[in-house]
């Protein structure tokens, strides 16, 4: 799927991909879902979680927190890949401003650091400690030579 470009651009894509006769299933419920959320563009437009998964999945959910995992589970695969996709308590939109990304990064960042947090407490270490041992990890993880 091709990957935004700037905030608000056209992520459609283009004619000569739209062509492609085979593609995923996973593919297909993607472009759906990005096909919809072109049309709810800001944090004011979002759509709520149920309304999104009905209009990808072309069914209705029948529990609401069960039935949409697998819109979540769409959602994370299309922001591992780079798209701009907030969430609030009123559903999911495009971002389509720099103010809108910093506003809900911030609130990654805040959730993340209240989950360390809670494991620092746990640990009975300090969160900068935490921290550090995380740092070390990742430094690890990306530094290590492949095997």
């Amino acid at each position: 799927m091709q990957a935004l470009l700037a905030y608000g651009a056209d992520i459609l894509p283009r004619p000569a991909e739209r062509r492609c006769a085979i593609i995923s299933e996973n593919e297909k419920y993607k472009y759906r879902a990005i096909s919809i959320l072109v049309q709810h563009k800001g944090e004011e437009n979002a759509i709520d979680m149920g309304e999104l998964y009905c209009l990808v999945f072309g069914k209705p959910y029948q529990n609401k927190i069960n039935d949409t995992r697998a819109i979540r589970t769409i959602i994370t695969e299309m922001r591992k890949e780079g798209q701009p996709i907030g969430s609030n308590g009123d559903g999911y939109y495009l971002i389509k401003t720099k103010s809108e990304l910093d506003k809900y990064c911030s609130r990654l960042r805040k959730r993340a650091i209240r989950i360390f947090s809670q494991e620092a407490h746990i640990r009975k270490i300090s969160l900068p400690e935490l921290v550090g041992q995380v740092h070390l990890l990742i430094s690890n993880e990306i530094g290590a030579p492949d095997a």
